[in-house]
């Protein structure tokens, strides 16, 4: 990676723009090479087309696609190469001098391709530098765990998931947090001489135990922190937003001539939207787990009120293998944010049978049993998402909160009713699992939100309430 000194090819006094430089609404500061100003190139904003940030649940580290576009003044002065650093720093215009506004975005990026189009005709150059969060020891390196030979004879040294992924993340070069409201129930002695930082991180969490009806996440938000989240924890707080259509909002709350102190009503709003049910695709809308494992110790040391073992009808033909298997069955049927039950009779009674496994006194109690378990909830819960396309500048609030923050894992409320049609099944309560950050210098800054809810496309109490109230 560049340390901003080789400078043949980094000297911010040959930029066409040498600070940062307005936007619509923004300020964008771009700096090439290192996020020392004095040591970078700044990237002049009138090069610039497009500034795009993704986070997910389901990817290990930020992205970012940077577009850029020049005549030749730009790019014959530097030579963007792969693994060095692009800083971006992103800070709304507000009309008070006085206040000066946090960042939406201030995090680094490292090149990991660049991709560029020569137009002949017009002579213009537009370069994609493709990015990720600067964390490659945690993708990267090997992550040796005990790390010391005196913590691996130490077998009384244990680590719940929680203190462990700690160590794992912070390690790696990211920061943590941790949302966990009660202690995980998975206190071990982990093990691990091959695999990653990103790979051992999820390793822990496919495995981590949180709960009979609750599953662990963690994820790396656009800010280089990891998070280690449950499910119950995100769908049990707050309504953080709700999003209801622009043109729905301006004919019910948009203050008027006939009526100006109408209150914008807590309401953000949203441009477009479109809904992907993901749910029998996946797994024909989730599915209980019934498992065997295979014990190697005698049948009296297993816990009977967590794990019940495998009893013979004839007692009298007891074999080794009857004796030896423990058993373990979990359906999750649980509703978390969806405002009704759409189970059909077939999801509910779908079981998934998983493979026998050894189980040693060395892992805690479920450690065998948590993949099918988180896999079960993950895939119960995730079903339903929606994408909105929000205008974070003409929001009802923005004079009030310009930066319209929404983070993953927050809970928002999602209204997709109209003044002809008042409630529909897909209107509800909604997980944030994806953020797409859209910077344009001479637009506005947008938001496509990714979410999720345990609503699917079954039978639905509003087909057994149509069919009641015909009778």
């Amino acid at each position: 990676m560049a340390d901003g000194n080789d400078k043949n090819i980094l000297d911010p006094s040959s930029a066409s723009q040498s600070g940062p430089t307005a936007s619509v609404n923004n300020v964008i500061e771009v700096l090439y090479g290192s996020d020392d100003i004095q040591k970078a190139y700044p990237i002049p904003t009138n090069k610039i087309d497009k500034i795009q940030i993704k986070e997910s649940f389901f990817s290990k580290l930020p992205t970012l696609k940077l577009v850029l576009s020049d005549v030749g003044t730009l790019f014959n002065t530097v030579g963007f190469q792969i693994g060095y650093t692009i800083n971006i720093k992103i800070t709304p215009i507000v009309k008070n001098k006085d206040v000066i506004p946090r960042p939406y975005v201030n995090s680094n990026f490292t090149i990991q391709s660049i991709n560029y189009v020569f137009d002949l005709d017009k002579k213009d150059y537009v370069y994609e530098l493709n990015c990720i969060y600067p964390a490659e020891k945690y993708l990267n390196d090997i992550c040796v765990w005990p790390v010391t030979e005196i913590d691996a004879l130490n077998i009384e040294k244990q680590y719940t998931s929680e203190e462990l992924l700690r160590l794992i993340c912070t390690r790696g070069g990211l920061g943590f947090y941790s949302n966990l409201t009660t202690e995980p129930s998975d206190s071990m002695a982990w093990l691990n001489c091959s695999l990653t930082y990103s790979e051992f991180a999820e390793k822990v969490t496919k495995h981590a135990w949180v709960g009979d009806d609750d599953m662990p996440i963690l994820y790396v938000n656009k800010e280089g922190t990891a998070v280690y989240n449950t499910l119950n924890t995100m769908c049990n707080g707050a309504t953080k937003y709700t999003y209801i259509h622009k043109t729905l909002y301006d004919m019910k709350y948009k203050p008027t001539g006939n009526n100006p102190n109408r209150k914008p009503s807590g309401y953000r709003t949203f441009t477009d939207m479109t809904f992907n049910n993901v749910g029998y695709i996946q797994n024909q809308g989730a599915y209980g787990v019934k498992t065997y494992i295979y014990n190697p110790y005698h049948i009296k040391s297993i816990n009977p009120l967590s794990i019940k073992p495998k009893v013979p009808k004839n007692i009298k033909n007891v074999t080794l293998n009857d004796a030896c298997l423990r058993y373990k069955e979990f359906h999750d049927n649980k509703i978390r944010v969806a405002q009704m039950s759409n189970k059909s009779p077939g999801q509910v009674q779908n079981f998934r049978y998983s493979f026998s496994k050894m189980h040693f006194k060395q892992t805690h109690e479920n450690y065998d049993y948590a993949p099918q378990h988180n896999e079960s909830i993950k895939r119960a819960f995730f079903q339903q998402f929606v994408s909105l396309t929000v205008d974070a500048v003409n929001q009802p609030d923005y004079d009030f909160d310009p930066l319209q923050m929404v983070y993953l894992g927050d809970k928002i409320s999602v209204r997709v009713d109209s003044t002809y049609n008042p409630g529909t099944i897909q209107s509800g309560d909604y997980i944030v699992t994806g953020l797409v950050h859209n910077f344009y210098p001479r637009s506005n800054y947008t938001i496509n939100i990714i979410a999720a809810n345990d609503g699917i496309n079954g039978v639905g109490q509003l087909k057994k309430e149509s069919d009641i109230n015909k009778k």
